[in-house]
């Protein structure tokens, strides 16, 4: 099954369940325009196929993201940066820097929604790190005065030269101008 053919069997059904499920825009009360900055940590985790080059002392580590995110209605989208480290236990951890570009379907009641996409994810400053893609979801609770937690599991879907994928937890937290 190829990468289109993945992500569409994942995500039309997430979709789909968004759609029957969302209430009619006058009762979800999600902000028709939002914008947000957001920080966090990031999770970065790795998940190896079973002719990975990648040695078995690898594994993924924590570190931030930050950036922004912009709603209109139940669709969003956003820039962040985030680091991704690897840690290996018997050489020297790696990281490197990546945009994240996120495109998110919301439903639900405010003040917490449930947001199911896609992504890509674009290394910069490295040489070796490649462009990954792959689905995201995960709650968003909005608190009073604008504060907002928003958690999301991005899975890689891309497979890199090493043959493995990379995933991660998202934990941000952020303040909402609209």
């Amino acid at each position: 099954m190829n990468l289109k053919n993945r992500i569409c069997f994942v995500i039309t059904p997430l979709l789909a369940l968004g759609l029957i499920t969302a209430p009619t825009p006058s009762l979800a009360q999600i902000p028709e325009i939002e914008f947000a900055a957001l920080g966090g940590a990031n999770v970065h985790m790795i998940s190896r196929s079973d002719d990975s080059l990648l040695p078995s002392t690898v594994t993924g580590g924590t570190s931030w993201l930050l950036g922004a995110s912009a709603g209109l209605g139940s669709f969003e989208t956003g820039l962040l940066i985030s680091r991704k480290t690897l840690v290996d236990q018997d050489a020297e951890s790696g990281s490197w820097s990546s945009v994240d570009i996120p495109l998110l379907y919301r439903f639900g009641f405010w003040p917490v929604t449930l947001g199911t996409g896609v992504f890509a994810s674009i290394p910069i400053g490295s040489d070796t790190a490649e462009t990954s893609y792959g689905i995201l979801f995960g709650p968003r609770v909005y608190l009073p005065g604008g504060i907002l937690l928003d958690a999301r599991f991005a899975w890689g879907l891309t497979q890199d030269s090493l043959q493995t994928s990379s995933s991660s937890l998202q934990l941000m937290l952020g303040y909402s101008f609209f």
